[in-house]
């Protein structure tokens, strides 16, 4: 009797014997090399993928008078301070959905999958950051976009953006349970991200998005555990001080002008910023329905695996 067939290792007569195209062993470092490169790539070319599609270059009417004589200069990154708001936008989104890949990469272990991401965007933005810097720095005729206070904060603004969106999308991708954390504080930046596309109708578009990335949040955190559901609640919270952020951003942006005293005026932009958070806290307009729908789509889901549970037992 001829057992070819249950055999992986024997093929047809005349043919050489089957084998795995790669063992274990390569096929894990191979998939952590791509994981590594396609963090760098979603953190950069789709994080700041308006940044990319201007050609890397400054574009004075949407980026305020700040960067004046930086229109020729090639950057990385757009680390001017009139630029702030769409700076934030693309850094979260970047390193928040960077952070979620080991999700996709269900061979590598988690935990090595989770540090390499991490270690990959932390280097990724010092490096981008950097020679972004150096550019402004030595080739720019701007001497308010070019002052080492102003670039020195930018920087440090990033690589701590970088660092939220590393511990939140690494506990993310770590424990999916925490996914809906992560998704909201990527949401909270989706429509600023978005408008910077010059999409029409961003922010229909971001309230769609909305509805798909949280209501599958809210699914996949509890598919394990309804435990998780304490998530969404936390979720729904970051969702409603994003606007409040927003506003705050863009505060500050719009004190950080040429021809300011940078040593009188940055405590008042600060304490500006503070203020304009606290106020719209209150007032600033909110769309509920995309976080009721995502909502809805989760509690159907909780009800659909709680029938399911009965019927088999």
């Amino acid at each position: 009797m001829d057992d070819s067939a249950d055999d992986p290792d024997r093929s047809e007569p005349g043919l050489p014997p089957l084998r795995p195209v790669l063992s274990r062993g390569t096929r894990v470092p191979l998939l952590t090399a791509v994981l590594a490169v396609a963090a760098v790539i979603v953190f950069w070319l789709v994080g700041f993928l308006p940044w990319v599609l201007d050609g890397f270059q400054l574009d004075a009417r949407r980026y305020g008078v700040s960067g004046d004589g930086l229109d020729r200069l090639w950057l990385p990154v757009p680390l001017v301070a009139g630029q702030l708001t769409g700076l934030v936008a693309f850094t979260v989104v970047g390193s928040v959905g960077a952070m979620l890949l080991p999700l996709l990469f269900p061979a590598v272990p988690r935990s090595l999958a989770v540090v390499v991401t991490g270690l990959t965007l932390v280097a990724a933005a010092v490096t981008l950051t950097s020679v972004t810097r150096i550019a402004i720095a030595d080739r720019s005729g701007n001497d308010f976009a070019s002052d080492s206070r102003v670039l020195d904060g930018l920087v440090v603004g990033v690589l701590a953006l970088v660092v939220v969106g590393v511990v939140v999308g690494g506990a993310a991708a770590w424990q999916v349970g925490l996914l809906p954390v992560a998704v909201a504080v990527l949401v909270t930046q989706l429509l600023s991200w978005l408008s910077f596309l010059e999409l029409p109708r961003p922010d229909l578009v971001a309230e769609l998005t909305s509805v798909v990335l949280l209501g599958g949040a809210f699914v996949l955190s509890v598919r394990r555990s309804l435990a998780w559901l304490v998530t969404w609640p936390v979720a729904l919270v970051i969702v409603w001080l994003g606007p409040p952020v927003t506003a705050a951003t863009s505060a500050v942006a719009a004190r950080l002008r040429p021809g300011q005293n940078l040593d009188e005026s940055l405590g008042d932009t600060y304490r500006t910023g503070l203020e304009v958070f606290r106020l719209a806290v209150g007032d600033a307009p909110r769309t509920w329905w995309p976080q009721l729908v995502a909502l809805g789509i989760g509690a159907g889901w909780c009800a659909v695996r709680h029938r399911w549970h009965r019927t088999a037992g």
